[in-house]
């Protein structure tokens, strides 16, 4: 079982740099894990 997501990371920015490549940049909380917010943002179910 997964935990909710209970934080929102500060200065979140996105830009495509072609069709298939988005660039992201956030800061997270210290002990916040940047792979599981990319999971969650790009989960498909």
């Amino acid at each position: 079982d997964r935990r909710s997501l209970r934080l929102w990371p500060k200065n979140l920015n996105w830009q495509w740099q072609n069709d298939s490549t988005l660039l992201l940049s956030f800061e997270l909380r210290s002990g916040s894990y940047a792979t599981m917010l990319i999971r969650e943002l790009i989960k498909t179910n």
